[in-house]
């Protein structure tokens, strides 16, 4: 829709459902996982900056490891898409937590991701925990 403004737009954005985003959310962490040292050298080359710096070294790869993910599951190509994907599997953390009474795989996927972007790169051994727990 060429002509819809950018409110209408994001309104139509791709929602996930729990277990579609259990799926997705397995699916960047296995990506961004394949690609750990060179994120890793990143975020050390970053080192002693500001969290956001971290993460502003960080952002522009990550970006373009997952865009052709993001738009292959149907949100806006770049970084828009980017952040109407991460938007769509936050909103299924809150579907989750109706469903399991507060607990929360996405939850704890999401929170890796967010502090291996913050520069706390996590352990092999943790990522693959991880994407386990979320194809379970």
């Amino acid at each position: 829709l060429p002509h819809a403004s950018l409110g209408q737009r994001r309104s139509m954005a791709k929602q996930y459902t729990v277990p579609e985003a259990k799926v997705a959310l397995a699916k960047v962490i296995d990506t961004l996982a394949a690609h750990m040292t060179e994120l890793s050298a990143l975020a050390a080359d970053a080192e002693g900056t500001e969290v956001d710096e971290k993460a502003n070294e960080l952002m522009p790869k990550v970006s373009q490891l997952l865009n052709s993910f993001f738009s292959e599951e149907g949100f806006m190509p770049g970084p828009m898409g980017l952040l109407q994907g991460f938007a769509a599997l936050q909103a299924a953390v809150a579907a989750e937590k109706a469903e399991q009474g507060g607990e929360s795989v996405l939850q704890d996927g999401i929170a890796l991701l967010q502090g291996a972007l913050m520069g706390a790169t996590p352990s092999a051994e943790a990522v693959s925990a991880m994407s386990q727990r979320l194809k379970a």
